[in-house]
């Protein structure tokens, strides 16, 4: 059979003459179909990477994170080099685990080293800093975390993630640090996705703070109970975010049905720019 490529041409290159151009279009493609896909943030609260089994098992929880692919983590009740978990810098070993970019916060000093929130990333940060909350049973803070924004979702570029742990025993310093991070990013330029274990129910006064731009993420009908495992009876895990000029959808809530590696559900969402 006559192609008409000439005497010279070997099959090889009828063959790449026939499909290069097919081979071209979709290598070009391929950034676009990556940058549509929705920005996936997980919050867990680890229970210093102990399970309900008593276990500590960081490398459990890693391979966990790993499965659900996120593009960042919003992790509390973090330990770095405590008595309680063998002078282990967790954060540091869970960064090390999953191939992500880790930032730690200190809340406070604990057994021997430090305890507190950690965010980690799948973009290196831009910058960080840590938001302290003062009053109640216990220190506590904020870590705020700031990455480049390639999905879209953010008028200025930069997308805010801002993960805490309110007090667990004293109600009126759950107001008072909701209030606090509710007005404090409210006002922000760009969009801020906020979460972590706010220690209240979707009633209760800390949550209601986050009024109007904040959207608190849900979806009705599903499961949304987070803690204590095995059994959850409290819904107290959130996700938030504070859109900026940028319309923006949650195609993704969910509960993960993870019962054992922690005391806490881990909560997933997604967010892309309309």
């Amino acid at each position: 059979m006559e192609f008409g490529f000439g005497a010279g041409m070997n099959r090889r290159a009828i063959l790449l003459a026939l499909f290069a151009p097919a081979l071209l279009a979709a290598q070009e493609a391929a950034p676009a179909a990556e940058a549509v896909r929705p920005f996936r943030v997980l919050t867990w609260n680890i229970h210093h990477g102990e399970g309900v089994d008593g276990k500590l098992d960081l490398a459990r929880q890693a391979a966990f994170i790993k499965k659900v692919d996120p593009d960042a983590v919003f992790l509390q009740e973090v330990d770095v080099k405590t008595k309680r978990t063998g002078g282990v810098d967790q954060a540091t070993e869970l960064g090390r685990l999953t191939g992500l970019e880790v930032t730690f916060g200190k809340a406070m000093d604990f057994g021997g080293g430090e305890y507190g929130n950690a965010i980690l990333t799948r973009a290196k940060p831009v910058a960080s800093k840590v938001i302290p909350l003062t009053g109640g049973t216990e220190p506590r803070a904020a870590l705020e975390v700031q990455v480049k924004d390639t999905h879209g979702l953010s008028a200025d570029g930069t997308l805010t993630l801002v993960c805490a742990h309110l007090d667990h025993l004293v109600a009126t310093s759950r107001e008072a640090h909701a209030k606090q991070l509710a007005a404090a990013y409210g006002e922000k330029p760009g969009t801020v996705i906020f979460g972590g274990d706010l220690n209240c129910g979707p009633e209760e006064v800390p949550l209601k703070a986050f009024a109007a731009p904040w959207i608190v993420a849900k979806k009705q009908g599903a499961k949304t109970l987070t803690c204590p495992c095995p059994q959850p009876r409290s819904e107290i895990d959130f996700l938030l975010v504070k859109p900026s000029a940028t319309a923006l959808s949650l195609p993704r809530y969910e509960v993960l049905q993870e019962i054992l590696a922690s005391d806490h559900l881990p909560v997933v969402l997604e967010v892309r720019a309309k």
